[in-house]
């Protein structure tokens, strides 16, 4: 027997999965919601998880329940309502919502939860899939002091650096602007690339100049390799990000302030969910963009 909160986890995709195996492996009595990905279930039953088959079950008996949702649509649903995660959640446990939502629904959410004795705190993560597996990524956590300083442990787990942001809310919106400067970058990025195949350039003479430049950047040096190799496997989907920069739109909008580079990446992404590419790594705007204007870039058909 342990004396570690059971934890009940919903969401086993992409950064779920890792985070639900270093729970595991830091001890922590884990149920996981079944996901339509069985081999990542599979994996963590393998390890030690137990699988319900629906949300009550996952939340029953759950002294902490963890959410790392892709969607609006599925955010809204699996935690608002009657039959969501706060509304499931008994007294006294803790529901961390490690999505990339909206500041203002957490905010209503946690005026829910506390209304029902149920504490919430808004966690989302920083880095990628396999940081996220190493234990190595960041999370930003929002909410009353007491509660994330309770929850800590849990944090450790599963990320190398935890920073505590202010009031619920407030991690959300930290990450939803940290996210609009990685897509604006990984926006312009794609772009240029296309230009630069459609005007004869060499494309990795143009990679090699750039990456030394005030022009590199993280999204440079990860997006950079995958569009010379046309490679757009999924480590953060176009739809993904397509839900983020609505949301930071959303948020900059609400405050008065412009926001003309967030609406210009928004655009780029939704047109590339709208030519089939939603589930595809963010770098096949690339392959949208090519396809579009006749540029021959690796992997497109342009």
């Amino acid at each position: 027997m342990t004396d570690k909160p059971k934890i009940g986890f919903i969401g086993v995709g992409l950064m779920g999965h890792g985070m639900g195996k270093n729970l595991l492996e830091n001890g922590y009595p884990l149920t996981v919601l079944a996901h339509r990905r069985r081999e990542r279930i599979e994996d963590l039953k393998q390890r030690g998880a137990r699988e319900a088959a629906t949300l009550p079950e996952t939340v029953d008996g759950a002294d902490i329940i963890i959410t790392c949702l892709p969607s609006i649509e599925s955010i809204h649903g699996v935690l608002g309502g009657e039959q969501g995660v706060v509304a499931l959640a008994r007294p006294g446990s803790t529901v961390i919502d490690c999505s990339t939502s909206d500041p203002d629904f957490t905010v209503k959410l946690g005026e829910t939860a506390a209304e029902r004795g149920v504490k919430l705190l808004d966690a989302p993560l920083l880095r990628g899939p396999q940081q996220a597996w190493d234990g190595t990524m960041q999370i930003i956590v929002g909410g009353e002091k007491a509660v994330a300083d309770a929850c800590w442990p849990v944090f450790e787990a599963m990320a190398d650096r935890i920073v505590y942001a202010g009031a619920l809310g407030s991690a959300h919106a930290y990450k939803l602007l940290n996210n609009a400067i990685a897509q604006c970058n990984g926006a312009i990025i794609s772009e240029v690339f296309t230009v630069a195949a459609q005007r004869g350039l060499d494309l990795e003479l143009f990679y090699e100049i750039i990456s030394k430049t005030g022009a590199s950047s993280m999204r440079l040096s990860d997006s950079g390799p995958r569009i010379l190799k046309g490679d757009h496997s999924t480590a953060f989907a176009v739809d993904t990000a397509l839900k983020d920069l609505q949301l930071y739109t959303k948020m900059a909008e609400a405050t008065g302030a412009l926001h003309i580079a967030g609406d210009a990446a928004r655009d780029l992404l939704r047109l590339a969910s709208g030519m089939g590419h939603g589930e595809d790594h963010t770098t096949a705007v690339t392959a949208a963009l090519a396809k579009l204007s006749g540029a021959k870039l690796p992997g497109s058909k342009g």
